[in-house]
């Protein structure tokens, strides 16, 4: 499983029921940085609800990954 072996995951485009969705809900599990792309996020309601519910973080550039990784 990838979620479990990265810092951070950004998923780019994932469909309801996908492995990207369940890749970003596994990692979320295991405390990861979650990214979904802003365009994922207002086709997909499992990306909104992964922003609004679960605290997955919408990238708006790669200032952001940046930021992240630096404070590891």
């Amino acid at each position: 499983m990838p979620s479990g072996l990265a810092l951070i995951s950004v998923v780019v485009e994932a469909a309801q029921g996908s492995g990207a969705q369940n890749e970003a809900q596994a990692a979320q599990k295991l405390g990861r940085t979650v990214f979904l792309l802003r365009s994922l996020v207002q086709e997909q309601s499992w990306a909104r609800a992964m922003v609004e519910n679960e605290g997955a973080l919408v990238l708006t550039g790669e200032e952001q990954i940046l930021q992240v990784l630096d404070g590891v």
